[in-house]
């Protein structure tokens, strides 16, 4: 049986066909090299003294390590926030649940579950939860550094 199916190589996708029983070794290689599942729920979270828990998944001190991008979960307690700060990279949040107000080079919007926001390289920006309920939300930025806010921020905590 043969079978067809689509596969990035480089930056574009390209149409290849193979036998079902190459597919099934192909499968059982990716599945035993190549995926890793974790569960957020695995990994210690930042305590920040502003009101948020970060817990990162992906990057260079996240439980998995990775090269190209740093991916991270918050939680952030009603009244909780991001306090302002910029950073080299590019960076996006995802809202999962709750209200916030993110200020982005002094302009306020409002966010809520199922935006998403794209925040380019060295825009002054912050976020606070201005619900009822805990807002969550996934982040994303690459390239993948150790952002310094987070430094920042805890060494501020202790001094506070």
């Amino acid at each position: 049986i043969m079978l067809t199916y689509w596969r990035m190589e480089g930056s574009s996708f390209r149409v290849r066909e193979r036998s079902f029983l190459a597919l099934t070794k192909l499968e059982k290689h990716i599945s035993e090299a190549d995926v890793e599942i974790r569960n957020i729920s695995e990994i210690e979270p930042m305590v920040f003294p502003t009101g948020r828990k970060t817990r990162v998944m992906i990057g260079q001190n996240g439980l998995v390590k990775g090269e190209k991008f740093c991916q991270g979960f918050v939680e952030m307690e009603k009244g909780g926030s991001i306090p302002l700060h910029d950073h080299e990279t590019v960076e996006s949040y995802t809202i999962l649940k709750g209200r916030g107000l993110l200020t982005v080079n002094g302009e306020e919007r409002e966010v809520k579950e199922g935006d998403y926001v794209f925040i380019s390289s060295s825009e002054k920006h912050s976020l606070m939860n201005i619900g009822e309920e805990k807002l969550l939300l996934m982040f994303v930025y690459a390239p993948s550094i150790i952002v310094d806010h987070w430094a920042k921020e805890l060494e501020k905590g202790k001094k506070d």
